[in-house]
């Protein structure tokens, strides 16, 4: 768990130059960092503050996309143990450091081109794709936050996007760290290994209560429940609208001519391309190529790597790239042909088809889209209706009987959306921020109405609060005893593993000593980094290449129960060694020394940038308030 969230806590950097106008979309409880200050501080970043508030949304909405992508159960309390506030706050620093130096250099962005950018978003487009407003207002309403805000934080994306993209502008990996990248991946080594089950051991008794529950105690987080959560929904969305709206065959019509483009798929290849000085050069390159000479060797010829051959994948069409192109065969080149910049000759590396779709193939989805878009039309007067109605104090269940709304009661749920029987609660909405409402609000406390992604209305009141529990070893004797006998299984297995490793660096033949155990060596060769069996996992192989030849390693591994059997996993142990290393020969036509370059160029621009941010961090000053992150935490876990 630590790891994983360790290394998504570590895309950060990538983030702020990859994810170019995207992270607008997640502007919840953003603030904007030029304007005043709050009562609770958790770092200051030069002259400007960033809120306990603003933080603490920050890092609720990291562990829910954790919860959501890697089916993590983390809470704020553990995120603090393990020290991932700390790397969610490290984020809201960086990109406060990059908008104040992106201010005092005088970089903006003006209004009609901001709004440019705002209204040709895809999120915002109806289905003739138009800006539309409608679709917009909602989005406002669903962040809870004014046209004014929104637009003041987009800039702020704007302009840290254009610094962020200078500053990186032109990196590039140096070819011998390539190259030594890519013997890395080319190492191959000859293994042989073992695999020691748990047939190989004496058998063991079952230990007494007392053993059991000193395992319970050490292993209290193993078998503790989570928090559930007992809440009344009250909700509408367009599913309850949309039987009641009629759309018309004109407007479906319509509908497609406006946006039949964007349901084609152009053909796209993947071109290398040598770029000639002259008209001369290019024809006479062509036709040495023609008489059998490669498109590698003249390349070499000119002194370029893959990388400058590289145009990558691009689509028919581009304006860029000379029709011919597209007309010759996949492992073909060019005649010479006339580009925006020169005379070039390209190879055509692969193809992949395009795609057009028809009125019949898209009507259904044409018609979805319609009804949802005149339904949430009809939610703006229902969104009064359930204002008014909370205004005066009507308890949910009335308001949705007055309402024709969706009543939900939901007698326990935990963070991740399931009942305490592992099942997923269902009639919620999807919106990811629903879980985090929930889980937010305080016993007898009612959310806000508020608007989902797909324009679902609802509002929460949160009925009651179980918190985490372990239970006692008289209730749950079976699952402790089963959890300990995996447990000691592994342990005896492991010390197995280490003695016989042991003893085969004193001299001793390890096929002899796994006779005894009724186990055999098995053999393979041309066994790479990447290489991976039931038998041999991706941690013995790892370990396998970290160790000299001929020095046997030990590692874990697992054999899992057949499907639909309630047996948990078999422990096992796995010896194991290498006998010999080589390296594998690059393939014909081979890309993947200029994809590392990609790689490369791409982890050094992420260095580079937060080396960056480091300096202009320290130029300005910062501090962090540790105990109001300590605060965060407590609180979290109460």
């Amino acid at each position: 768990m630590l790891e994983t969230m360790r290394r998504a806590s570590k895309t950060w950097v990538a983030a702020l130059f990859i994810g170019v106008l995207v992270m607008s979309f997640a502007l919840f409880g953003i603030g904007d960092v030029f304007t005043g200050s709050s009562e609770r501080v958790v770092a200051v970043v030069g002259d400007t503050e960033i809120s306990t508030q603003e933080f603490d949304r920050a890092l609720r909405e990291d562990l829910q996309r954790l919860r959501q992508q890697q089916g993590l159960e983390i809470s704020v309390a553990q995120a603090h143990e393990v020290g991932y506030d700390r790397d969610v706050l490290e984020r809201l620093m960086a990109q406060r450091a990059l908008d104040i130096h992106a201010k005092d250099m005088g970089l903006r962005v003006g209004n009609d081109t901001l709004r440019r950018i705002i209204t040709s978003l895809q999120g915002f487009q109806a289905i003739d794709g138009s800006f539309d407003i409608n679709t917009f207002n909602q989005y406002l309403q669903r962040m809870n936050i004014s046209q004014q805000e929104f637009e003041n934080r987009f800039r702020l994306d704007v302009v840290r996007q254009q610094l962020v993209s200078a500053i990186l502008a032109g990196t590039r990996a140096p070819s011998g760290y390539v190259l030594a990248l890519r013997r890395h991946e080319d190492e191959r080594r000859a293994v042989e290994f073992a695999v020691l089950t748990p047939e190989a051991l004496a058998e063991a008794g079952d230990p007494d209560d007392a053993v059991l529950e000193a395992y319970l105690a050490e292993n209290a987080g193993i078998f503790r429940t989570p928090e559930y959560r007992s809440f009344t929904m009250i909700a509408i969305g367009p599913d309850q609208l949309g039987e009641a709206i009629v759309v018309t065959d004109e407007e479906v019509a319509a509908a497609w001519e406006a946006t039949r483009a964007r349901f084609s798929r152009p053909e796209k290849r993947t071109l290398d391309q040598i770029v000639f000085p002259t008209r001369e050069e290019a024809e006479a390159a062509a036709a040495r190529m023609a008489a059998g000479e490669s498109f590698d060797a003249i390349a070499a010829e000119r002194g370029l790597t893959p990388e400058d051959l590289s145009l990558g994948e691009v689509p028919k069409g581009d304006p860029l790239v000379p029709a011919v192109a597209f007309e010759v065969a996949a492992g073909t080149t060019t005649p010479a042909a006339e580009a925006q910049f020169g005379w070039v000759i390209l190879r055509v590396v692969s193809i992949t088809p395009g795609e057009e779709k028809t009125l019949a193939d898209m009507r259904d989805e044409i018609v979805a889209a319609l009804r949802r878009r005149k339904a949430q039309e009809e939610l703006d007067p229902i969104f009064e209706a359930i204002e008014d109605a909370r205004g005066a104090r009507t308890p949910f269940e009335e308001i949705a009987q007055r309402l024709n709304l969706k009543l939900l009661n939901v007698a326990a749920m935990d963070a991740a959306g399931n009942d305490p029987a592992g099942a997923v609660v269902t009639g919620i909405p999807g919106d990811p921020r629903f879980l985090q409402e929930v889980f937010a609000l305080d016993a007898g406390q009612e959310s806000e109405t508020l608007l989902t992604q797909d324009s679902i209305l609802y509002a929460v009141r949160l009925d009651g609060i179980t918190p985490p529990a372990t239970k006692p070893l008289s209730e749950i004797r079976q699952q402790v005893l089963e959890a300990w006998r995996v447990a000691d299984t592994g342990k005896r297995l492991n010390d197995l593993a280490a003695d016989l490793a042991a003893r085969a660096a004193s001299g001793e033949d390890m096929a002899d000593m796994l006779r005894t155990y009724n186990v055999r060596l098995t053999s393979l060769a041309d066994v790479s980094r990447t290489t991976a069996t039931d038998d041999l996992p991706a941690g013995a192989v790892n370990l396998l290449f970290r160790a000299k030849p001929g020095q046997w390693i030990t590692t874990p591994n697992a054999r899992l129960a057949p499907e639909g059997s309630d047996e948990g996993p078999v422990p096992l142990m796995v010896v194991a060694r290498a006998t010999s290393v080589s390296f594998a020969a690059a393939p014909e036509g081979d890309t993947r020394l200029a994809e590392l370059g990609g790689q490369t160029a791409q982890s050094l621009a992420g260095d580079l940038l937060a080396l960056f941010i480091s300096d202009i961090e320290a130029a300005m000053g910062t501090e962090v308030n540790s105990a109001e992150l300590a605060a965060i935490a407590n609180a979290g876990n109460r």
